[in-house]
């Protein structure tokens, strides 16, 4: 596999931290990217050993929800939890963090633009002298819940106005109007981006497909973003009743065996 490929266990939720370290290593992918969800389902400080007795890079620690924006109790508790997961990313030494901003409740989107910067501002800093840049990631309107960034023009906003990186996921914003411009904007604040693809009729969600199945342009799109100056890794973010019905590990070798001929006609 391309050294710059690795694999987001987010879309693994069945197996455990152990296995899907076996299946990486099987299918010759130096890095993954890890949710903290499976640290905790793994014991906290057990999965942080496992996983650097493992061997394999850590491409980013996904931390989703960062803040419940319309409550200001709540901020405490949740900027204690992202410390939590930078220092264990620390400990793995992760290239990055990366999540959501969480809901923004009754607020307005400048309301809580003005919240969120205010409520990530400890954290980022923090996260700063770690070394450990804090991404923001896009996702639908459906994960209003989790997220109050629809767009990526929106989510290059609050970036740049609260001073932290970007996780470009390009199956979230392939669609858009202007995106080569957009993507110009974005890259100097992005340090991650994933990959995956959107095969025409799918309507559940997820809904993801293996890279080259679908109409997403990959090719194109990463084009864009090297040109703009994207140096870092490309991060497969895969699962849905596609990815479930050929098997993670036969998607995964696939989308590493499409991605590396790929990168290499990008010259990459």
């Amino acid at each position: 596999m391309h050294p710059r490929l690795t694999v987001n266990t987010i879309g693994l939720a069945t197996t455990t931290l152990a296995d899907d370290i076996a299946m990486l290593k099987r299918l010759g992918f130096a890095g993954m990217g890890l949710p903290v969800a499976k640290l905790h389902a793994a014991g906290w400080q057990k999965g942080i050993d496992s996983v650097r007795a493992s061997g394999l890079q850590i491409s980013t620690m996904l931390h989703p929800l960062w803040f419940t924006l319309h409550d200001r109790s709540a901020w405490e508790s949740e900027r204690a939890a992202i410390v939590q997961t930078l220092d264990a990313g620390h400990q793995l030494s992760a290239a990055t963090l990366y999540g959501t901003t969480g809901p923004r409740g009754p607020l307005t989107w400048e309301e809580a633009a003005e919240a969120f910067v205010e409520a990530v501002a400890p954290v980022a800093d923090y996260a700063e002298s770690l070394g450990l840049p804090m991404l923001l990631e896009q996702t639908p309107p459906m994960f209003a819940d989790y997220n109050f960034v629809f767009t990526l023009q929106d989510t290059v906003r609050l970036a740049e106005m609260a001073g932290v990186g970007l996780c470009l996921d390009l199956y979230h914003f392939w669609g858009e109007s202007d995106l080569k411009a957009t993507i110009q904007r974005a890259v100097p604040r992005t340090h991650l981006v994933q990959v995956s693809d959107y095969t025409i009729g799918d309507r559940s969600f997820p809904a993801r497909s293996v890279p080259g199945d679908g109409v997403i342009p990959i090719e194109r799109m990463l084009r864009w973003v090297f040109d703009a100056g994207y140096d870092g890794l490309i991060d497969f973010e895969m699962m849905g009743p596609r990815i479930d019905a050929e098997g993670p590990e036969a998607a995964f070798r696939r989308a590493g065996d499409y991605m590396t001929a790929m990168l290499q006609r990008l010259g990459e």
